[in-house]
């Protein structure tokens, strides 16, 4: 599962990968976003912003008071049956931007994984609106499939990163759903780089530019021996 993930790009990166876009809120950069935290997304029902919306999705048919945050992610297997996905991976889809997400190795161990061109991150994800004490939730959620080489090394799922030329079939309303289903792939060996950053990262409420930075092994030649 994928619980933290970064986005710090100006609008200036993020309008150069999407086109100039309108903002809804204001726009704050986040080194730790957690499930949740509001951050930003493209809906389908209107791709000509970027609003903010809380990540964990509650659907449309959810009659909870409050979020638990529990589906903040979506596995693409078998995404179409069931219940709390199979609507919106037809008609509620979303983009998720990003520029960075992190994964724990097997001795929760956190790395950065973040584009080799250093571009911004597209998640595949899902959204809906839910009305509960007659208030209305915009809430989101991420899908994972599994990692692909460079990450499996470490942590077995990823989100599902599309690509700018894949944005406008996920998207599309008119698209059909095979197409849809066939984004949600691992991506591309050698299209990502990740390493080691502080454990400073499990803390929800730690929002420093220092997850950003490299955490160089200080092991040396003597330690081995």
């Amino acid at each position: 599962m994928i619980d933290r993930y970064s986005l710090v790009a100006s609008k200036d990166k993020i309008f150069k990968a999407l086109g100039k876009l309108e903002f809804t809120s204001d726009y704050f950069l986040s080194y730790n976003i957690s499930p949740l935290d509001f951050s930003y997304i493209i809906t389908q029902e209107d791709k000509s912003i970027i609003q903010r919306y809380r990540w964990g999705l509650l659907p449309e048919w959810s009659r909870q008071g409050t979020n638990s945050g529990n589906l903040y992610n979506a596995k693409s297997q078998g995404i179409v049956s069931r219940p709390s996905y199979r609507i919106p991976i037809r008609q509620k889809r979303c983009i998720v931007l990003a520029d960075s997400f992190y994964v724990l190795d097997k001795e929760g161990q956190p790395y950065r994984v973040y584009k080799k061109n250093k571009g911004v991150i597209l998640f595949a994800g899902l959204y809906d609106q839910c009305y509960t004490g007659g208030k209305e939730q915009n809430t989101f959620t991420i899908i994972t499939s599994p990692s692909n080489r460079e990450v499996s090394r470490y942590h077995d799922s990823s989100p599902v990163i599309l690509e700018q030329e894949d944005v406008n079939i996920w998207l599309d309303n008119s698209s059909s759903i095979d197409s849809v289903l066939a984004l949600l792939k691992p991506n591309d060996n050698y299209t990502i780089s990740l390493y080691k950053v502080s454990s400073n990262l499990k803390d929800k409420e730690y929002n420093n530019p220092i997850l950003h930075e490299e955490v160089v092994s200080d092991i040396t030649l003597f330690d081995l021996q």
